[in-house]
């Protein structure tokens, strides 16, 4: 759990939405969910585009749809949530107030995300951002959740939203398909216990999200295509981003990762030579249609035809030569030929394109819109609730309550 960059991307997620996704995804098959915000592969996963034909999302990332079996590096959850009787006040929020059971289920939620996401929990004292340890991260987790899906009723109130009658038909059509894939009513209940929540709990999550959703679309749009090109430039910039084509001669095999033999190696090298300098002469009127046909003609990158306008990506999700050889072009400039494990680059800079699409499956522009709809609108609606910390809260202690089971 050493890596910094994905925890910064992770700890960006809306959690709320989180909570909603893990009971759907579970019942449908396709794993424990991630976050709103999914997290992008880091460089050791799969550095280069080219390296596995186009860019690995969260999605790939191993998952179980039950709760985690009592392990290493797993909580005992059923322990923890008998320490205390299901219906004692944690807090109150705009007069509402949150027990125990809609806690903990929070708690189970977010832990079983992070070990959906990274394959393990780090130990309590764990930095997981710079100067935040995992036990930092989740006290401040679950105040989040707590209070954000009441910041959601309070923010839909000021914007005068509500839900739509298609909002609610779309949810009752979701309630009843669960209960025909679990096989019934008795077994969704059993289900939902399972993963320590009630049926009233889970349709409480899954309204509040959808009218988070409502709110999103009215502020920013459904796609975030409010948001202002200044700030997806602010936020582009802010997190990194970078866009490039690239000409790529392998010096791997791509199928054993072991190297070519050198004669091959020594080929693909005079080849890079001979297209760089064939771009070094250009002297027409479009480089870049230039570029384009060399790149085609020649490039051995398997994911070129499923990314033909080039690649989006952010800091640690290429391999280091890659990433940096491109951070120091101007856009609209190439590079040297750039050697990396997988081959001969040629970088071809681009201008980011907001609607392109990132390995989460969410173009850059929805993400922007989604990163400024939790750092503005969320963020002033939690700060106008009244919330008031009953003793229970105030001396929960989950490393006491969990005890040591992070990974060594």
């Amino acid at each position: 759990m050493k890596d910094l960059l994905l925890w910064k991307r992770y700890i960006a997620a809306v959690l709320f939405a989180a909570t909603a996704a893990l009971l759907l995804a579970g019942c449908s098959g396709d794993g424990v969910a991630k976050a709103e915000a999914e997290v992008p592969p880091s460089a050791s996963e799969s550095p280069v585009p080219s390296a596995a034909g186009s860019p690995p999302s969260s999605a790939d990332t191993p998952s179980d749809s039950s709760a985690p079996e009592n392990g290493v590096g797993t909580p005992d959850f059923g322990a923890v949530r008998s320490s205390l009787p299901p219906d004692t006040v944690m807090m109150t929020v705009n007069g509402e107030q949150i027990l125990w059971d809609e806690l903990f289920f929070s708690i189970y939620a977010i832990m079983t995300n992070v070990i959906s996401t990274f394959g393990e929990l780090p130990a309590w004292d764990e930095q997981v951002r710079d100067g935040v340890t995992f036990k930092n991260y989740m006290d401040e987790a679950i105040y989040s959740e707590m209070v954000s899906g009441i910041a959601v009723k309070a923010g839909a109130q000021a914007l005068g939203l509500s839900l739509t009658s298609d909002d609610i038909g779309q949810m009752e059509a979701q309630f009843a398909d669960m209960e025909e894939q679990l096989g019934g009513a008795e077994n969704l209940a059993e289900y939902l216990r399972g993963m320590y929540c009630t049926e009233e709990l889970y349709r409480t999550i899954v309204e509040t999200s959808y009218l988070q959703k409502r709110c999103f679309d009215e502020l920013f749009g459904e796609g975030g295509e409010k948001a202002s090109d200044s700030d997806l430039q602010r936020y582009a910039d802010d997190s990194g981003y970078l866009m490039a084509k690239h000409i790529l001669k392998l010096t791997e095999n791509m199928e054993t990762r072991e190297p070519l033999p050198d004669d091959e190696i020594a080929r693909a090298r005079e080849e890079s030579e001979a297209i760089l300098a064939q771009l070094d002469g250009y002297d027409g009127a479009d480089f870049e249609v230039f570029f384009d046909e060399l790149m085609f003609e020649n490039s051995e990158d398997t994911g070129l035809q499923g990314n033909p306008g080039g690649y989006l990506f952010g800091a640690g999700e290429m391999v280091p030569e890659f990433e940096e050889a491109t951070r120091q072009l101007a856009v609209g400039s190439h590079s040297g030929i750039v050697e990396t494990v997988f081959g001969f680059h040629i970088i071809y800079r681009l201008p980011i394109d907001y609607d392109a699409t990132l390995g989460s499956g969410h173009t850059l522009r929805y993400e922007a819109a989604l990163d400024m709809f939790n750092r503005t609108a969320m963020e002033s609606w939690r700060e106008g609730l009244s919330v008031t910390l009953s003793p229970s809260y105030e001396s929960l202690d989950l490393e006491e309550l969990f005890g040591d089971f992070g990974a060594r």
